[in-house]
């Protein structure tokens, strides 16, 4: 085990690899335990060539599980963190792409508008579209390296998707989601919130939720988060009962119902452009397999 075993509960501890990693090397180091290591060279074979290098810092989620997370109790509880490795609680829940039942779903995006205000305590309020500020600097979150949604950002995604072969109408559709996006207040949002990421439990009216993978931590409008949580082949109803739920739970101030609807779909429109240009050749694994040329054309004509 590599780091040595200081940063794991006990004194002797059986190392062995873990199935379920699905992109770094993890590691179950004794009962209930698991260590994550986000060096470059602990990418699994299958993730090398689908890790945009320039989105990712080893740093970001053991800074992220030291500064915010763990004060907070979001997610996993996390026993130890050093610059380039976590050591979190072996969960007992299920990913949420695998419920079934909308109900559960609709709770998780209410959850998720409260995690989001907890968040949002340890990020001073700055104006949409400052991105960093000496303030916010001086708060936890200026301990973590985040991922600024600005307009760079947006344009890099938007420029990759151009060399995948995206369309002008979508690319076009982009600049104008993006403006949007841009105009909303930053927040602190998870980044990959999509359901693959997000482990629960239900136990009788009780609801446990577990936020996973946290290298994508950044600075940026919450909707990015929900269009995540919501993606995939819904059916309109079912994807606004979601929706709904966040934005009743999200609090004041939140708008018009009507101005959110359409930050999603700038949202949505941004996460199919982003993974349009993902990484060049690079198929997805089946919970993110979508088709997202198509769900971006629909969007770019909703965004007209």
């Amino acid at each position: 085990m590599t780091g040595g075993t200081s940063a794991v509960p006990g004194a002797t501890v059986e190392v062995t690899p873990f199935a379920g990693a699905t992109s770094h090397r993890i590691d179950e180091v004794g009962p209930g335990w698991l260590r994550k290591d986000l060096r470059p060279a602990a990418l699994l074979e299958d993730a090398r060539g689908a890790k945009p290098a320039f989105v990712h810092d080893p740093r970001r989620e053991p800074a992220a599980y030291r500064n915010l997370l763990r004060p907070l109790a979001i997610g996993p509880h996390c026993h130890a963190a050093g610059d380039d490795w976590i050591v979190i609680e072996r969960v007992p829940g299920v990913e949420l792409w695998q419920i079934g039942d909308l109900d559960v779903w609709v709770r998780v995006a209410a959850w998720v508008a409260r995690m989001h205000r907890q968040l949002s305590a340890a990020v001073p309020p700055c104006p949409p579209g400052a991105g960093r500020t000496r303030r916010r600097d001086r708060s936890r979150a200026g301990r973590v390296p985040l991922l600024v949604h600005d307009t760079r950002l947006f344009a890099a995604w938007r420029t990759r998707a151009a060399v995948a072969g995206a369309p002008g109408t979508v690319l076009d559709a982009h600049r104008r989601a993006t403006a949007r996006l841009l105009s909303l207040p930053p927040m602190l949002i998870h980044g990959e919130l999509y359901p693959s990421n997000i482990l629960v439990r239900t136990v009788g009216f009780r609801l446990d939720v577990w936020p996973l993978d946290w290298e994508l931590a950044g600075l940026g409008p919450a909707v990015l988060d929900v269009a995540a949580l919501t993606a995939g082949g819904w059916a309109q109803p079912e994807r606004d009962a979601m929706a709904r739920a966040y934005f009743e739970a999200a609090g004041p101030p939140a708008g018009a119902w009507t101005v959110f609807q359409g930050d999603l779909v700038a949202a949505r429109l941004h996460l199919c452009v982003q993974w349009l240009g993902w990484a060049p050749g690079w198929t997805p694994p089946p919970e993110h397999a979508h088709g997202w040329l198509k769900e971006a054309l629909a969007l770019a004509e909703m965004m007209r």
